[in-house]
């Protein structure tokens, strides 16, 4: 059977692409994991006991707003998911043993939570305060003043020492899911842009950001409940080849399917790597820019990586294991389990 469309990779590139050929019956999405849904991964955990109530857990998508995601809200709205109101604040924490709450500095995202670690008289904490605000400033000029051209490492020389080790760096790894010593590399505008964008620069009228009632599960469910064509997943797809009129998608165990047109849903690196030789000269141009560092999450309730008692909970906690390093590596997300 030749079937009118083959997505390969079922995250939301690849369910994008399926909810615009809902209608189509000969439409097959193949993803190689063992659920649907890419980053979207839900899971339901007990966390009273084997008695208590269920509550859905996201461990990779996890919150949206109006203002930056118009195309996915709408997608929700038409999907008719429940969303509810969530977080996105960031706290910092570092220091010696900082993964064991022995650190030396710990602020969460607001002049609050310098003042409720105690620590508003410091001058570090005063140094840190000023240079946020000073950095609204400098970014808003960023075009101007030729900031946008310059690395993350360049632009953190123009403030203090505490503002890059426990902001700056803090906030961007955190972003990124990257290493500090990662995003010391960036180009500076990337992180501006991000802050303009998502209303960071903001003290007030910031985006309200949401997550979907039942985790992203239920987005991904209702979705793939709308195709009028089949979803497999658990399937290793190894080669995507053009052949005459048709393309052929080939998977590890040698079942292969044909089709009119395929679309790669997977990361650029695994979209180049199932073309092979067959990839176009642009083709490899655009999909080889691509680069990617390796992440491990954990889905955990241990309270002694989660923020200290005089700190309130918040969307990212980023721990760092030195102040002046640079080397935090350490992401977490309380509210995720909340």
């Amino acid at each position: 059977m030749k079937h009118s469309t083959i997505i390969v990779g079922a995250g939301i590139g690849g369910l994008s692409a399926a909810w615009a050929l809902r209608d189509d019956p000969d439409l097959l999405v193949l993803d190689g994991g063992d659920h649907v849904g890419g980053h979207s991964d839900t899971a339901v955990v007990r966390p009273d006991g084997p008695d208590g109530p269920e509550v859905a857990v996201d461990t990779g998508f996890i919150v949206h707003n109006d203002l930056t995601y118009p195309n996915l809200v709408a997608l929700f709205e038409h999907l008719d998911v429940e969303r509810a109101p969530s977080d996105m604040s960031f706290a910092f924490t570092g220091g010696p043993a900082a993964g064991s709450r022995g650190g030396e500095a710990e602020y969460s995202g607001s002049l609050g939570g310098l003042l409720g670690h105690g620590g508003w008289h410091r001058r570090s904490n005063l140094r840190l305060t000023r240079d946020i605000v000073h950095f609204g400033r400098v970014a808003a000029a960023a075009s101007a003043d030729g900031t946008d051209h310059i690395t993350l490492a360049e632009l953190s020389a123009r403030f203090s020492p505490e503002f890059r080790d426990r902001y700056l760096y803090p906030m961007a790894a955190a972003i990124w899911s990257s290493p500090d010593i990662d995003v010391a590399a960036m180009p500076a505008r990337s992180l501006i842009a991000f802050f303009h964008q998502h209303g960071l620069f903001r003290l007030r009228n910031r985006p309200r950001w949401s997550t979907l009632a039942g985790g992203s599960a239920s987005y991904v469910d209702a979705l793939v409940g709308s195709l009028a064509g089949e979803v497999r997943h658990g399937v290793s797809v190894c080669s995507v080849t053009r052949v005459g009129d048709a393309v052929v998608v080939s998977a590890a165990d040698g079942q292969s399917w044909s089709a009119d047109r395929v679309v790669l849903g997977t990361h650029a690196d695994v979209s180049l790597a199932l073309l092979g030789d067959d990839a176009t000269p642009t083709e490899r141009d655009v999909l080889g820019r691509f680069r990617f560092s390796p992440n491990r999450a954990y889905l955990h309730s241990d309270p002694t990586w989660m923020p200290q008692p005089t700190q309130p909970l918040v969307g990212m906690e980023r721990l760092g294991d030195t102040v002046g390093g640079g080397h935090g590596d350490v992401l977490d997300e309380p509210s995720a389990a909340a």
